[in-house]
């Protein structure tokens, strides 16, 4: 269910999937060879909240997601996915500049399919800044994970550090 009000736009939506035949990847604690294995019956299930506003010329969003994947032979979580995931957006645009920043927190998950490595949950900051120079170019600058986040999404492979990215876009 969704709806618009005064202040902005909210929504709030509720699923269930069944997977039947769930190719998902993990590495095998024994073996330590990374592949593909086969969840015969996954569940999952979860509640999504939105909401969209504009304060002080502020574009402003935030969005939660609240899961249980699991594999219903096991009952395990299923590998790699969080059962929390939160993130918040605030944009502006002035004149030809645009600025934003987005603060992305993901909850702990299991790199394995048996629930036996943890891996700790996390939160990003990203700024964003752009100069459109006329109605078909733009340049950007981009900014991920500026406080040097160590985390991982699985066990052993640490993602990137602070990565900084400027760009030039086309678009007639």
């Amino acid at each position: 269910m969704d709806g618009t009000t005064t202040w902005g736009r909210w929504a709030v939506n509720a699923y269930q999937n069944k997977v039947h035949d769930l190719i998902a990847n993990t590495t095998d604690p024994v073996t330590d060879i990374f592949g593909p294995y086969n969840v015969n019956e996954a569940k999952i299930k979860g509640i999504e909240f939105e909401l969209h506003t504009s304060l002080f010329n502020w574009d402003l969003s935030a969005d939660a997601s609240f899961l249980n994947p699991e594999n219903e032979e096991t009952d395990n979580v299923l590998a790699r996915r969080a059962k929390r995931l939160a993130n918040f957006h605030a944009d502006r645009q002035w004149s030809k500049w645009s600025t934003g920043a987005s603060w992305r927190l993901r909850g702990e998950s299991y790199s394995d399919a048996d629930n036996d490595v943890k891996l700790s949950g996390f939160g990003l900051l990203d700024l964003r800044a752009a100069y459109n120079i006329d109605s078909d170019w733009t340049i950007r600058l981009t900014g991920q994970n500026m406080l040097d986040k160590d985390y991982q999404t699985v066990d052993r492979y640490y993602s990137l550090g602070r990565t900084v990215m400027l760009s030039v876009h086309y678009q007639p």
